[in-house]
């Protein structure tokens, strides 16, 4: 038998060998530069706000990278990288990179390089794949732009007006709950602060924080403000967070008996009752429902005498001109003034400032 003939290439006369096959006629260069070795099966349309970034998936909106251009070029990848197919006589394909340019017209393009298989060798090839970018507001951005929102956050305090602490300690609560994005107004109230969102799922998570971490005061409500595109009903939700107004150290009655308001901790309250001698700590719901009640009481609620403080060891009161001993907290000062409480037969006194 005669010596096989090695087969050369049609189009530049290269031989064939084992890292290059001639498939068609043609080597393995001539075959990546004259057709395409692999293609990216999945062109779905990318949905991006030209505002915020974020991006459309299905039927819901998912937060972006933060830039709107970052944020197509990811979206890019992941669709060539889902999508990348060999196409015959390749019999697989690997995708080395993805670079997203703009042309004119500001339409889109994705330049994609992969690594191919045809026959055993490997050879590079980078083709031109155009991508579907619609640029589009998305929900949020449409009603902040209309200064239009779906909640309210009403701060309140017990005590008539929030202290710029409380503001504070709220704001970062708040940014655990959400981002910036999400706020359409700050108005500022006589007896506090309303927060104008577009978010009835972020408004929630900031109220169900400031109750956990602040002690507050939970209370939703919904009201109709019109009709959707979809023909359903459209609501508001405005939820009431109340801030209790005690600060650690005060005094209180709890069941009438004299007690010291010791802070406020991960969903609880707690509490010094001075005649039992003991600590308690109670839920923040049945906190406010005892408050509702009438079973805690703050001591510039009741009628209460007042009386300074004479002596510390033992603590003596002077109350109208009579000095009676008395139980109290051991931080109480010569000269304060304090409560006077009267329970099952002792005489107590609870200070009148916060500690």
């Amino acid at each position: 038998m005669g010596r096989r003939r090695r087969r050369f290439c049609v189009k530049c006369g290269a031989l064939e060998a084992p890292d290059n096959p001639i498939v068609d006629g043609l080597c393995l260069k001539c075959l990546t530069e004259e057709r395409p070795l692999f293609e990216v099966k999945s062109k779905r349309k990318l949905v991006v706000c030209p505002v915020c970034s974020s991006y459309l998936v299905d039927n819901s909106w998912v937060k972006g990278t933060g830039d709107v251009e970052e944020t197509i070029r990811m979206l890019a990848h992941r669709m060539v990288e889902e999508g990348l197919r060999p196409v015959p006589p390749a019999e697989g394909a690997e995708l080395l990179s993805v670079e997203v340019v703009r042309r004119r017209g500001g339409k889109y393009f994705a330049e994609v390089t992969a690594e191919v298989i045809v026959k055993g060798a490997k050879t590079v090839q980078t083709l031109t794949v155009p991508l579907d970018v619609e640029k589009k507001p998305c929900p949020k951005c449409l009603m902040k732009s209309g200064k239009d929102y779906d909640a309210v956050l009403q701060i309140r305090s017990e005590s008539g007006r929030v202290t710029l602490e409380e503001l504070r300690t709220a704001g970062e609560l708040f940014a655990k709950a959400g981002s910036g994005e999400d706020v359409v107004e700050l108005v500022d109230q006589k007896n506090g602060l309303d927060v104008l969102l577009v978010s009835k799922e972020v408004a929630k998570r900031a109220a169900q924080l400031m109750r956990f971490n602040m002690g507050a005061k939970i209370i939703e409500s919904y009201s109709v403000v019109g009709m959707r595109k979809d023909g359903k009903v459209r609501t508001r939700l405005t939820i009431s967070v109340r801030l209790p107004k005690l600060k650690g150290g005060e005094g209180l009655l709890f069941f009438g008996e004299p007690a010291i308001f010791e802070g406020f901790n991960k969903g609880k309250f707690s509490l010094y009752l001075l005649h039992s001698d003991k600590e308690l700590k109670l839920p923040t719901d049945e906190w406010w429902q005892l408050r509702k009640s009438g079973k805690i009481k703050y001591l510039d609620e009741v009628y209460l005498k007042v009386g300074t403080v004479e002596s510390e060891n033992p603590l003596k009161v002077n109350v109208g001109g009579e000095v009676v001993e008395a139980e109290g907290p051991p931080d109480l000062e010569l000269g304060e003034e304090v409560y006077v409480i009267e329970y099952k037969g002792k005489v107590y006194a609870l200070p009148k400032e916060p500690r």
